[in-house]
């Protein structure tokens, strides 16, 4: 694919936040050039397990995702206009969440319009046998729109729309230098061709550093390698399970076709940083499949008998608040879309909507939210983006 000389919107990383930025720019009418450094998905969004679960203890994100879901990924060739017979992009499994009200706290979905409730034991025992019996003290949440995204059909969908649009996606085209023009547009250079562009959204994933540095940014974004599990459940449980996130277990799984789970971890402790994407290795660490594969057993018993059938490991990109980083920056028409992983998909197309906004100078509530700024104080801690 050529790259243009000239460009109204260019965006640098194909990820989902990216090519969200893209299509609804491109929806909008203007010109758009998409830029990947290796292929479209190649950084965290082609690893993610993408779940749309509205469950967040904070409203804002709760209701952002329970909008996002109804109105983008139920409807998705309708608002990215494409003309599409296949399979769907999101899939509704329901998702089951097994917590505690000490976890829980006093959090009541449905005063903020979000159809969320709690079952009883007796009806999870009649409806979902495979669970494993729960304790007195333990709440089951059911939140039936939950479901996940077929990733490579989203992103490839969304490529299609910005082409559709006239616009470009180049993959394996890293950008080696951003730099403003004393015209006041922005410079793209990489190795398949330059591109003179007006406005430019960073949204790089796991290199949000290296990206950053070029334009004189510091996106305090740490690239994490996470370790998830492929188990194959012997024909033990139905083929389509609903999405299953065990918190006092500390596991969580979603059905893959052919009767295959993909089974990570809740809580952080299987993280290791990475200083950069060179250093990042998709190779399992044994240690961390053992216990993923007993915990899978003990969640979902008559599964133990499971065989682990293959690994990889995922990679996120967080801030140390774990919220994004979203909006303008210092720089005139220089805009930033960063530490989206663990939720880019329950976010993404809100994302792209509100950095397509910002372009034109319309209304962007979700990313001018001060939570989300490039100028705040990033506390250490875990913050709501990670319950």
């Amino acid at each position: 694919m050529n790259i243009p000389n000239t460009t109204d919107v260019a965006v640098v990383g194909c990820g989902i936040f990216g090519l969200s930025t893209a299509a609804f720019a491109a929806l909008s009418g203007k010109q758009v050039v998409a830029l990947e450094r290796t292929h479209i998905g190649g950084g965290s969004s082609g690893r993610s397990g993408a779940i749309i679960r509205a469950f967040y203890y904070q409203k804002k994100m709760a209701q952002n995702v329970a909008r996002c879901r109804e109105n983008v990924w139920n409807a998705f060739d309708e608002v990215f206009k494409i003309k599409s017979d296949g399979e769907p992009v999101f899939r509704k499994t329901g998702m089951i969440t097994i917590s505690s009200p000490e976890i829980d706290g006093n959090v009541d979905f449905r005063e903020w319009g979000i159809d969320i409730g709690t079952l009883t034991h007796e009806a999870v025992r009649d409806e979902f046998k495979y669970l494993r019996a729960l304790m007195d003290h333990e709440t089951v949440w059911w939140d039936g729109e939950a479901g996940y995204v077929h990733t490579a059909l989203a992103l490839n969908r969304l490529r299609e729309c910005i082409e559709n649009h006239g616009g470009v996606v180049a993959e394996h085209s890293p950008v080696t230098s951003i730099t403003k023009q004393s015209g006041g547009a922005w410079l793209i250079e990489t190795p398949n061709g330059n591109v003179s562009s007006g406005a430019v959204v960073i949204a790089p994933g796991p290199w949000a550093n290296e990206l950053g540095r070029m334009v004189d940014l510091e996106l305090p974004v740490q690239p994490q390698r996470v370790q998830v599990a492929l188990l194959n459940r012997q024909g033990t449980l139905p083929q389509q399970l609903p999405v299953i996130s065990d918190r006092v277990n500390d596991f969580y799984a979603r059905s893959l076709d052919g009767g295959i789970s993909h089974v990570g971890f809740v809580s952080h402790f299987e993280r290791t940083p990475l200083e950069s994407m060179t250093d990042f290795d998709e190779s399992i660490r044994p240690d961390l499949a053992r216990i993923l594969f007993r915990r899978f057993g003990q969640g979902l018993p008559v599964a133990r008998n499971s065989l682990v059938l293959g690994h990889r490991a995922a990679v996120y990109s967080v801030t140390s608040d774990e919220y994004f980083i979203l909006g303008k920056t210092p720089q005139p028409n220089l805009f930033v879309a960063a530490g989206g992983s663990g939720h880019g998909y329950k976010f993404g197309p809100v994302v792209g909507r509100d950095m397509a906004s910002l372009i034109d100078g319309a209304d962007a509530p979700f990313a001018n939210d001060p939570m989300f700024a490039f100028e705040r104080e990033f506390k250490e801690g875990r913050g709501v983006l990670g319950n």
